[in-house]
């Protein structure tokens, strides 16, 4: 009978130990974004464990071979997760980094375990050849999802604009798991350079905490801009916000366009199609963003929602609203880059349109020192179908750089007097304030001055009150005639009276010995 037994539990372990393999507590999902502008000495470095353990990541411009004590620097981790998803999730900014340098690094913990070595590159801060790619819309089909990525990471870019809708349903954390499982795997470039996304919410995405959760931002997350070198500003909007947060990002969008209007190259990324596709002119955008975009001259708008490619004319919508622009200097292109893996949509034609196509694809955008962008569309099997070039008159990098270091330094001045002046402020605050609180406890001690003068009348009064009773009971014994104490009343009345021939008495003895 033990001898049954041992082979029955011997054959529960045999399931049991499998089982306990498959928990996989190590970091996982391992991905890149930026939490500043500043993107040429910051990288965000995030990742998901099973436990709140905390994590760290030690990193070197020279490999560690996977051993935390070989690396020079380390960061801790922001770790925090939300009730209405799984797991626990980490972010930690790398900041202080070199510009254009290969970096090495592990993440994790001690109770966990680390990754194996990745290795990311920082970006120049000056003008360089930079290398992106724009695309969105993975949602439905994991496996042409995945020849897209595999074939975007050959071209080795720097970063990702993804235009959103990571997921088909934003609350299903098993669709959010393996989007990042893909990329982890799959955003490498040849050199072995984890690939950095720089997204914005897509209509699926939403419902849950997922995005927010796996995603460290800018800002509120929602929308926030982000400079590459000397030359690019890019801003990200929300298109899913509420009728509060579009007129938020209005305000905000004109704002910080203003703020970056020197830049020669301006792009903006967004979820939803402006332009007519499969799904129609949306509205909000061109009624709120569209005239400021116009106004500023903004170069690229990305987007995607419609599941194909469509590349627009030259259009300023604030000049014409049936016609093209003779330029891509007097117009914005409206480009959607929608079919990373979802359904593919039907196309549409018109005269804002300058090239479409519906099949699974991706757009890389090369930026050369010369002031030429090349954009190429290219498919999962490599073809390229589409291209476009744009050209600018770049401004002497020298000189922008120094009218920046300028600006910076009056910014910077302007702080400082706005901290001076809220010094001040405090300063005054806390002068008044301990001036009240001397008058206050002045009056403390003046209070507390005729408190004990009125205690001293008291003993006074009670003492003589004690005489005149001591007196009253030597009458009363010599009399032998009960008389009553006096009551409170009289008692005073016997003060009042007293005093009164004390007075009497006073006088007259005065006037006697004048």
């Amino acid at each position: 009978m033990k001898t049954v037994k041992l082979i029955l539990i011997m054959i529960m372990m045999v399931g049991v130990i499998p089982a306990l393999a498959l928990v996989d507590d190590n970091p996982r999902q391992i991905h890149h974004t930026w939490q500043s502008d500043d993107t040429a000495h910051t990288m965000v470095v995030s990742w998901k464990t099973s436990r709140d353990v905390g994590g760290i990541v030690y990193y070197d411009t020279v490999s560690g071979d996977a051993t935390p004590s070989s690396y020079r620097f380390a960061v801790e981790a922001v770790t925090h997760s939300s009730d209405d998803i799984n797991d626990i999730y980490h972010d930690a900014e790398l900041t202080g980094l070199e510009p254009d340098t290969v970096y090495y690094y592990i993440c994790g913990s001690p109770e966990t375990g680390y990754s194996e070595e990745r290795s990311f590159k920082t970006l120049s801060l000056v003008r360089d050849h930079l290398r992106f790619v724009a695309g969105g819309d993975s949602r439905t089909n994991p496996d042409q999802r995945d020849l897209v990525s595999s074939m975007m990471a050959q071209y080795g870019p720097d970063f990702v604009f993804y235009s959103g809708d990571f997921v088909n349903n934003g609350d299903d954390d098993v669709q959010w798991d393996d989007f990042f499982d893909q990329a982890e795997r799959l955003w490498v470039t040849p050199e072995g350079y984890s690939i950095p996304i720089v997204p914005t919410i897509g209509n699926h995405d939403g419902g849950s905490s997922n995005y927010d959760e796996r995603l460290a931002l800018p800002g509120n997350e929602e929308w926030y801009s982000l400079n590459f070198g000397s030359d690019i500003h890019l801003v990200v909007l929300n298109s899913e916000s509420t009728v509060e947060g579009f007129s938020l990002q209005t305000e905000w969008l004109r704002a910080d366009l203003e703020k970056h209007k020197e830049y020669p190259w301006k792009f903006v990324l967004f979820h939803r199609n402006v332009l007519k596709n499969y799904h129609d002119v949306w509205l909000t955008a061109i009624n709120r963003w569209v005239p400021i975009l116009d106004e500023y001259g903004v170069d690229i708008v990305f987007q995607g929602h419609s599941h194909n490619y469509q590349r627009s004319v030259p259009v300023n919508w604030t000049q014409s609203r049936t016609e093209a622009q003779a330029s891509y200097d007097e117009g914005i292109m409206y480009l959607t880059s929608g079919a990373w893996g979802a359904p593919l949509y039907e196309t549409v034609e018109g005269w804002w349109v300058a090239s479409t196509d519906s099949r699974l694809h991706f757009t890389l955008i090369d930026m050369y020192t010369n002031g030429t962008l090349k954009l190429q569309a290219i498919d999962e099997t490599g073809e390229v179908f589409d291209k476009a070039v744009l050209y600018k008159d770049l401004p002497d990098e020298n000189t922008v750089l120094a009218e920046r270091l300028v600006k910076f330094r009056q910014e910077n001045d302007a702080l400082k007097h706005e901290n001076d002046v809220l010094n001040l402020s405090v300063a005054e605050l806390v002068q008044e304030n301990e001036a009240a609180i001397q008058a206050q406890d002045l009056r403390i001690n003046e209070l507390e001055d005729q408190l004990s003068d009125l205690e001293i009348d008291l003993l006074i009064e009670q003492a003589l009150i004690q005489s005149y009773q001591s007196r009253v009971d030597e009458l009363e014994a010599q009399l032998n005639v009960p008389v009553d104490p006096p009551s409170p009343l009289n008692q005073a009345l016997f003060l009042i009276v007293g005093f009164a021939m004390g007075g009497a008495i006073s006088m007259l003895m005065s006037k006697r010995w004048q």
